[in-house]
C-alpha cells in the first residue's frame, strides 16, 4: 500500500527507481522509450525522466500509439504536448497502424472490445510497439506511467509481457502525488485538468466497451457518447444497418473517426455471433443502455 508523500519525498522515491533501472539497463546499451498517452500519469512520467535523462546526459524516446480512436479532445492536446516535447529536441515516435479501428473490425469479423477479447490492445497498442521494439534492432526499456495505487503486481517494478521488457518508476506514488507534481511542473496543467472533469480516472479510446460506463467521455463529448451506444447496438443488429451508421457518423465527427475508410460489403467480414448472443462478446450492458431523452 502507498504511503501519503509530499512532493519532495515522491520524487526522492522516482529518482530512485530511475537510477536503479540505468545501473541495471545503461542507456549505451539500451534504448529508453516512454509510453505517452495523452493523460495524467504518462505526462507525468515523460516531464519526469525528461529531466533526468538531461542529468545524465542521455536522449529518450517519447512513444506514442495512434489507436486513431482517441477522445478528440484528449487527442488535441496529445498533439500539442508531442510538438512541445520535439521542440525541445526530444525525439518522438507517433506509432500508427496501417488502418483505423474500424476497418479492423469490420475486415476481421469483430466485436466491440470485452474485458476477455481485447483485441483493440493487441493490434492498435502493445502489437505497435512490439512491432517498433523489432524495427529499433536494439534492446528496448519501455516506461509506463502505472502508480503504486493501481500496480498489483509485487514482484518488482520491472517484468516482460508480450516480449516487451516494462518498467514502471511510478510505483511508489499516487495518483494524488501526480496531480500535486503537474501542478507544479507541467506547463499545460489547466488543459490537462480539463479532460479530467472527476479528477480521478483515466482517459481511454472513446470506443471503449471493456468499461461499464464511460463518464469522462460522457462530460467531454456527450454527443460522441450517443454514437457509441447507437454503434454498438447496431453491430449487434445487422452489419448493413451498422456501417450504414457508422459512414453518416465518420462523416459528421471525422475527427473521432481518423483512419476510417468505407468498405464494400464484400470486404465485410459477419461477426461470430451475428448479433444473437451478448455473451459471446460481453458488450450486453452497452447494448441495452439507454439514452436520455429517448
Amino acid at each position: 500500500m502507498c504511503i501519503m508523500l509530499s512532493l519532495e519525498d515522491g520524487l526522492r522515491y522516482v529518482e530512485r527507481r530511475l537510477n536503479e533501472l540505468y545501473c541495471k539497463f545503461p542507456p549505451s546499451k539500451w534504448i529508453w522509450a516512454v509510453g505517452y498517452s495523452g493523460g495524467k500519469d504518462s505526462t507525468a512520467l515523460s516531464l519526469l525522466l525528461t529531466e533526468f535523462s538531461k542529468r545524465k546526459g542521455f536522449t529518450p524516446i517519447i512513444i506514442h500509439e495512434d489507436t486513431t480512436v482517441e477522445i478528440p479532445a484528449v487527442n488535441a492536446v496529445t498533439k500539442k504536448v508531442l510538438e512541445h516535447f520535439a521542440k525541445e529536441e526530444i525525439q518522438v515516435e507517433v506509432l500508427k497502424p496501417s488502418k483505423g479501428f474500424f476497418n479492423i473490425m469490420l475486415e476481421r469479423g469483430y466485436s466491440f472490445p470485452a474485458w476477455n477479447r481485447r483485441w483493440c490492445c493487441r493490434t492498435l497498442k502493445y502489437g505497435l510497439v512490439k512491432w517498433w521494439v523489432r524495427k529499433m534492432g536494439r534492446r528496448v526499456l519501455n516506461l509506463l506511467g502505472i502508480r503504486g495505487d493501481e500496480y498489483r503486481r509485487r514482484r518488482g517494478f520491472v517484468r516482460k509481457s508480450n516480449g516487451i521488457l516494462s518498467a514502471f518508476p511510478l510505483v511508489d506514488v499516487t495518483e494524488r502525488w501526480v496531480w500535486s507534481f503537474l501542478e507544479e511542473a507541467c506547463s499545460w496543467f489547466k488543459e490537462l485538468k480539463k479532460l479530467y472533469p472527476h479528477k480521478s480516472g483515466s482517459l481511454g479510446c472513446w470506443v471503449c466497451t471493456v468499461v461499464s460506463e464511460d463518464p469522462t467521455l460522457k462530460v467531454l463529448d456527450s454527443q460522441l457518447y450517443e454514437m457509441k451506444v447507437r454503434l454498438v447496438q447496431a453491430r449487434c443488429l445487422n452489419t448493413k444497418i451498422f456501417t450504414r451508421l457508422l459512414n453518416y457518423y465518420s462523416k459528421l465527427r471525422p475527427d473521432a473517426f481518423r483512419g476510417y475508410e468505407p468498405q464494400t460489403l464484400e470486404a465485410i467480414r459477419e461477426p461470430s455471433c451475428k448479433g444473437k448472443y451478448c455473451g459471446s462478446c460481453k458488450v450486453k450492458v452497452w447494448r441495452f443502455k439507454r439514452l436520455c431523452g429517448n
